[in-house]
């Protein structure tokens, strides 16, 4: 008998590849600061600013994560009306947007949502 969960499935495109690695680094990170905060409360590891420090790293790479997420959202065809900022390493991108779409939707929507968001691009200068 199959072990995983049955709402679990493969990434089918490199995008959701991404965003499922994306959704495991978050919650790396979140379980991190929990394990370092009850070790705080134990007594296990100080309560310094050495460690304060770690919680603020910690928390500038949630923040990059998020902004990261958002973007692969975008490029997987997330309902929203609002163009994502590029990060570092992920930027907006129609023609991914559109090829994501077309493999979970069909082609007329997926056309309809690239003339919705051509002319934004434009004016963003992407």
């Amino acid at each position: 008998m199959d072990d995983k969960n049955n709402t679990e499935r493969e990434p089918r495109t490199e995008v959701e590849r991404l965003l499922f690695k994306n959704e495991r680094m978050q919650d790396a990170l979140l379980d991190l600061k929990d394990t370092m905060s009850r070790m705080i409360g134990e007594g296990r590891l100080p309560n310094d600013d050495e460690v304060h420090q770690w919680f603020e790293g910690i928390d500038r790479k949630l923040e990059h994560e998020a902004a990261d997420r958002e973007v692969l959202l975008f490029n997987h065809g997330a309902m929203t009306t609002v163009l994502p900022k590029s990060t570092e390493r992920y930027q907006p991108d129609l023609q991914v947007r559109y090829q994501e779409i077309l493999t979970t939707c069909n082609k007329a929507y997926a056309d309809a949502d690239y003339k919705y968001w051509i002319g934004r691009f434009q004016q963003a200068g992407l």
